[in-house]
């Protein structure tokens, strides 16, 4: 094990899961903007989007750089977004900053931490990956509490400055520890026997599976706000979310390893759907609360299992360009879903609509997993 590549992967998650914190930024930031909540919400949705985008482009970018590279350019270009953000000049600029640069920091960064994490334990790459997914989760976990307690104390955009400072800072660490490493990237791609109908139907079920689950961890704390107004819980609910989202990854690595890729993917959703339900039925904090859990964990479990099916069907070298192809059904989803549930918000003062789509979604998702291989390969 190398043991220096596992903990820089393991910074480097921490401090970019950080984004998907953003849902106890969503009223402080509605609030100072005078804007919709569908209108907020869209800066998650566009950091979603742009995290995907760089995905898609990372193996170009690291067949360029070195490791160390790689995280201090993402160190530094998502602290200038976050700055951007919180410099208070307007929803446009937190759009731009936010969404647009922080979110393409994010997704480079993602790619970097899959990739020194499967290449620190070789030989338990479900573990390593389910690992640093698990410690993405935490990143909101950790940061959901920090951010509500400097918005109380001072603002969200002084929030959003301090942040830029602490992702900028465990960058350099993590750049540090991946002195002296290479990447491993194929030139040529995905392996040409790599059949297309095995591609798109790995897509669907990921769009499918993940978007219920983008929506909860946009508007967790909201929700909570409308189904128990006046609530104090709302920041617990989003560390609920995102404690369950890294019991889910590390649990989901470690079965997408020992299980069929059609079960590795079934099993989330189905306790996606089961979450979904009590949401939509309970009228009790603690069950409310338990169910954002399940939610968490499913969507982790769901985005630990995807990329340990896709490395072990494509082997190492083609992993990270067909997991880029994959991953834009993530980034699809992320930005249809948290905008559709803020809009059929804005448009019913309720969330019983989104709650309903992201069942849909989820019992679709349940379907096509029929349609992936029993085997790996």
């Amino acid at each position: 094990m190398k043991t220096g590549q596992l903990a820089g992967a393991v910074i480097l998650s921490i401090v970019f899961g950080s984004l998907h914190a953003f849902s106890v930024l969503a009223l402080p930031l509605q609030h100072a903007f005078a804007a919709s909540r569908a209108g907020v919400s869209l800066g998650y949705a566009l950091a979603l989007s742009a995290l995907t985008v760089a995905v898609y482009l990372a193996p170009a970018i690291m067949r360029r750089l070195t490791p160390a590279g790689v995280a201090i350019a993402c160190a530094a270009l998502a602290a200038t977004g976050l700055l951007i953000a919180g410099s208070a000049l307007g929803l446009i600029s937190f759009l731009a900053g936010f969404g647009a640069i922080f979110g393409f920091a994010n997704g480079v960064a993602y790619s970097l931490f899959l990739d020194r994490a499967a290449a620190a334990l070789a030989g338990q790459k479900g573990l390593a990956i389910g690992l640093v997914t698990a410690t993405y989760g935490g990143g909101a976990a950790v940061f959901a509490p920090i951010l509500d307690a400097a918005t109380a104390v001072s603002s969200v955009f002084m929030a959003l400055m301090m942040l830029g400072l602490v992702v900028f800072l465990g960058g350099l660490v993590a750049s540090w520890l991946f002195r002296g490493s290479r990447f491993a990237i194929a030139d040529r791609g995905m392996p040409a026997e790599t059949p297309r109908r095995w591609m798109l139907v790995m897509w669907a079920v990921y769009f499918c599976g993940v978007f219920g689950g983008l929506m909860l961890l946009a508007h967790a704390a909201p929700l909570l706000e409308w189904q128990f107004a006046g609530t104090s819980l709302t920041s617990l609910a989003v560390m609920l979310v995102a404690l369950g989202n890294i019991a889910g990854s590390v649990g989901g690595g470690y079965w997408g390893q020992i299980s069929s890729p059609r079960h590795a993917l079934a099993l989330p959703i189905v306790i996606g759907i089961f979450a979904t339900v009590l949401l939509l039925v309970s009228n009790d904090r603690v069950l409310s609360l338990a169910a954002l859990a399940a939610a968490g964990l499913s969507y982790g479990a769901l985005i630990a299992a995807i990329p340990v099916v896709v490395v072990t069907s494509v082997g190492a070298s083609g992993f990270a360009h067909a997991f880029g192809r994959i991953f834009s059904a993530w980034g699809l989803a992320g930005l249809a879903g948290p905008p559709l549930a803020g809009v059929l918000f804005d448009y019913s003062a309720a969330y019983d609509s989104a709650l309903l789509v992201a069942l849909s979604m989820s019992c679709a998702g349940l379907v096509l997993t029929l349609f992936v291989p029993h085997r790996h390969g």
